[in-house]
């Protein structure tokens, strides 16, 4: 798991131009973003509890928890310091989303929509030059922890599935190749 992740977050550096300034820049400006984390977990969670798909998603009574949870990732990422031990609880956000039946679309929209309303934040506080690095920044690494979650959940559902098949994942890849190329035939047709 540690390598998968690993490659995950290469690829991410290597697609995306993510780099330790990133990291650093977001850590160099971590007081003002902290000032700014009740209004954007708020703002992510009145979202999701608007949303009448994934209004169901979370348990009566679940909101506060969830909130700290949000808080706790945000401050991580703001401090430009993630460690080991975060990514790995990213690669297992994967597993709790496949549990709580959290579909990647949610998960993919609540990250963008995380993104625009930080990008908002920096545009309000600071001059647009330096607002547009900081966003950048923020997206680049959000990118990066989105392509470990999303890698984790796939990761996840294929060993669920292996688990309970008993089918191991070489086979699962090949009915999957087989099953997506008649599909992609079908298509283009």
């Amino acid at each position: 798991m540690i390598n998968s992740i690993k490659l995950v977050l290469e690829s991410s550096a290597n697609l995306n131009n993510l780099s330790k300034s990133d990291f650093e820049l977001l850590n160099k400006y971590r007081d003002i973003f902290s000032q700014w984390t009740d209004e954007l977990v708020k703002i992510f969670y009145d979202s999701i509890f608007k949303f009448d798909k994934t209004a169901s998603i979370p348990y009566k009574g679940e909101r506060e928890k969830l909130e700290k949870t949000l808080t706790d990732w945000y401050l991580d990422i703001i401090s430009g310091k993630l460690n080991e031990k975060f990514w790995t609880k990213q690669w297992y956000v994967g597993l709790a989303h496949i549990h709580r039946k959290v579909d990647n679309k949610y998960m993919v929209a609540m990250m963008g929509k995380f993104q625009e309303e930080f990008m908002k934040k920096t545009f309000e506080n600071f001059d647009k030059d330096l607002a547009l690095k900081i966003s950048l920044a923020f997206n680049r690494i959000t990118n990066a922890i989105l392509a470990v979650i999303v890698e984790g959940y796939i990761n996840m559902y294929i060993k669920a599935l292996e688990g309970m098949t008993g089918i191991n994942k070489e086979v699962l890849d090949r009915i999957v190749a087989i099953e997506s190329k008649k599909l992609f035939i079908e298509y283009k047709s």
